[in-house]
């Protein structure tokens, strides 16, 4: 706890350099987004680092090489991990990763994408989990080819390993916030129309071997159809879209993964989602099908999100109400499969619970301080959707079993978190959870609330 203690007095006492940039050479979550062709006019070359981001190899410079990468430490803190039954650490510990990539641009058409990564962990009582750890390795190598259509319109094919990241992220998602980030082996093609983007892939993911070269997940694979379309002309300034996608995971039993089963799952999903300022809204729904070992899949999720931003107030206070309910069962064709999902974003700061058997109820309000700061608060209240089956954690496996209890609530979390915006290449965070146990965990096993502390500092470039 006294290393938490001690980022907490440094981010507190660290000083503003600037402004985040949210124009042209701001940051993405996925680095293979960013265009630095802008920077071919040496006019915009403002920052230390236009050096590297564009960097030409031919003589008209359509052809450059960008370089960039990050830098992340955080520290994390649980007491009472399980509910007071799992391996108790009373200091805390430490994750690093350190990304770098290079992006060469052949012309408008052709590039060659490369990230590596190196993720470590330091101090944690019972080692690392699966997920904290991996030495040295390719994090993304793929070729894409650009065959320009009419107009604005393009078809891209992407080559190689790659990282996905869809809608909200509820069900596919990099998952940044683990130390090694998710990524896959396959293809992918994009056709990019006029309000309208579609995409189609083919992948296996790629397992972490920690101290090896990391090898496929040969016993799953993964497939999917994802369409935005835009109505520009429908709601005004509201940035309406609707998400529609068909996931296919197809998985064999494996010793590698745990798998025990085989099944062909197919999610059928429609998100429409828009920003009618003050307003924004955000409704995601699945429907899933298919195959479970003998039995037919059926099982659904649904996931919406409601906040209003108090424009004219200090702070600019956004408001929000959000609910995610995903089916349970004690047969498992009948639970929700949460596919690729991410930590932290949607259901409570400790990541207890995955998006299976499960109900959440969370207000949240945020307030946007001065000097980049951002300050969010949301209380998680969660249930089982059914009462004869467990719960659940991101992995799949099991967070408690039912044991005969009909209990419903399964307890509620509050978080607390500050984020910011140092300057553009200096960002950091720090929060508090405390998970506060409901009537099913306290009869059917250990019970006692639990605590996340966590600080974090990030460079990138």
């Amino acid at each position: 706890m006294r290393y938490v203690i001690s980022g907490t007095m440094l981010l507190l006492c660290a000083s503003a350099f600037g402004q985040y940039g949210y124009g042209p050479g701001s940051y993405s979550i996925e680095r293979w987004d960013e265009d630095y062709s802008y920077l071919k006019d040496p006019a915009y070359r403002t920052d230390f680092f236009d050096s590297i981001k564009y960097i030409p190899i031919s003589a008209d410079g359509d052809s450059y090489l960008s370089l960039g990468g990050q830098a992340r430490w955080r520290m994390d803190y649980f007491n009472n991990t399980e509910f007071g039954a799992g391996t108790q650490d009373e200091n805390g510990f430490q994750l690093f990763r350190l990304l770098a990539h290079a992006d060469a641009h052949f012309g408008p058409n052709f590039r060659v994408f490369l990230q590596l990564d190196a993720s470590l962990e330091y101090d944690r009582s019972g080692g690392p989990r699966p997920g904290d750890v991996n030495d040295f390795d390719v994090q993304q190598a793929f070729f894409d080819v650009n065959f320009p259509l009419q107009r604005s319109d393009s078809l891209l094919f992407r080559v190689g390993r790659q990282e996905l990241i869809y809608g909200a992220q509820r069900l596919v998602s990099p998952n940044d916030w683990g130390n090694v980030r998710r990524r896959f082996d396959g293809v992918k093609a994009a056709l990019s129309l006029p309000n309208d983007t579609a995409e189609i892939f083919l992948v296996r993911p790629v397992l972490v071997e920690k101290s090896h070269l990391d090898s496929v997940d040969d016993h799953t694979a993964f497939a999917g159809i994802y369409n935005v379309t835009a109505f520009p002309d429908v709601w005004r300034d509201a940035h309406a879209k609707l998400d529609t996608y068909l996931f296919f995971l197809d998985q064999t039993p494996s010793q590698t993964t745990g798998v025990t089963y085989s099944a062909d799952t197919f999610t059928l999903g429609v998100r429409p989602h828009a920003t009618p300022g003050p307003w924004d809204l955000d409704l995601e729904a699945d429907w899933q099908f298919g195959r479970y070992e003998d039995s037919a899949i059926c099982a659904y999720s649904i996931a919406a999100d409601a906040g209003y931003t108090f424009a004219t107030l200090a702070f600019m206070p956004r408001l929000a109400l959000g609910l995610d309910i995903a089916s349970g069962s004690p047969n498992a064709a009948h639970r929700f499969n949460q596919l690729f999902p991410p930590q932290y974003l949607f259901l409570g700061h400790m990541y207890l619970f995955g998006r299976e058997n499960i109900i959440d109820l969370h207000p949240e309000l945020t307030f946007n301080l001065p000097h980049d700061l951002t300050l969010d608060i949301a209380q998680h209240f969660f249930w089982r959707q059914n009462t004869h089956d467990a719960v659940y954690n991101l992995n799949g496996g099991v967070v408690r079993a039912s044991d005969g209890s009909d209990a419903r609530t399964i307890g509620s979390e509050f978080d607390i978190s500050l984020y910011w915006q140092i300057q553009r290449h200096v960002s950091a965070y720090i929060g508090y959870a405390h998970f506060f146990t409901g009537s099913f965990i306290q009869q059917t096993g250990p019970h006692s609330d639990e605590d996340f502390a966590y600080v974090s500092f990030t460079f990138t470039f």
